[in-house]
């Protein structure tokens, strides 16, 4: 039997918007609010509030605030929160809180830019998500495939893979032996998106030469 195949949709960066987890819940999929850029935490609450208020539960928050999650878990995992995604890095920083948020039954992916041994470690025991430089936002220098062949070499089991994902890319990832994928930037033309109507001229005219890559202390 072919093991289950999870998407995870996250909510455009920065916006604070829920619109997209939400109708990844509807749809049988995993939304992600999506408070990676900063957001007033008034704003999260109110997002995970009415991911709880139109979901049947089951949904996620992705957070680079490792202190500040364990806090949302407190407030909001009898509401339906059941995922945090940590960066990597806060994860490895505050070891205590990802103890504190998986003892109140709320499932810890770490993501990850670059490769780190850590991965492969206890504090990453539940899985971790490979985010490729065909991402946007932060980034490193391998793309997510090659994330994925390192971690499984690792002997990570649960991978998922964020950047570059398709129709076909996702078959390949999944042949390769993802766990499942993330879906980000490839929703925003979606009508449940709240900014499918001013980026539509936009994204229309792009080819994909037009990314940019600013370097800087990584």
């Amino acid at each position: 039997m072919l093991q289950a195949f999870r998407i995870l949709v996250l909510t455009p960066a920065g916006t604070g918007d829920p619109a997209l987890a939400i109708a990844a819940q509807r749809a049988g999929h995993t939304g992600i609010f999506n408070a990676e850029l900063p957001l007033p935490p008034a704003q999260i609450s109110a997002g995970l509030d009415r991911l709880a208020q139109t979901t049947s539960g089951g949904f996620g928050l992705r957070s680079d605030d490792a202190t500040h999650a364990a806090s949302l878990v407190g407030s909001h995992a009898g509401q339906g929160l059941a995922l945090i995604v940590l960066g990597a890095e806060a994860a490895f920083a505050a070891p205590d809180m990802v103890t504190a948020i998986r003892a109140a039954g709320v499932q810890v992916l770490l993501e990850a830019i670059r490769w780190d041994d850590r991965l492969a470690g206890p504090l990453a025991a539940e899985g971790i998500i490979v985010k490729g430089h065909e991402a946007g936002g932060r980034v490193g220098e391998a793309t997510g495939f090659i994330l994925l062949q390192q971690a499984l070499a690792a002997g990570v089991t649960q991978v998922f893979v964020r950047g570059g994902i398709g129709l076909h890319s996702a078959g390949a990832v999944r042949a390769g032996g993802a766990a499942g994928v993330v879906l980000d930037d490839q929703c925003l033309s979606l009508r449940e998106s709240s900014q499918a109507t001013a980026l539509a001229p936009v994204l229309a005219r792009l080819t994909g030469a037009e990314t940019v890559l600013i370097e800087g202390q990584g």
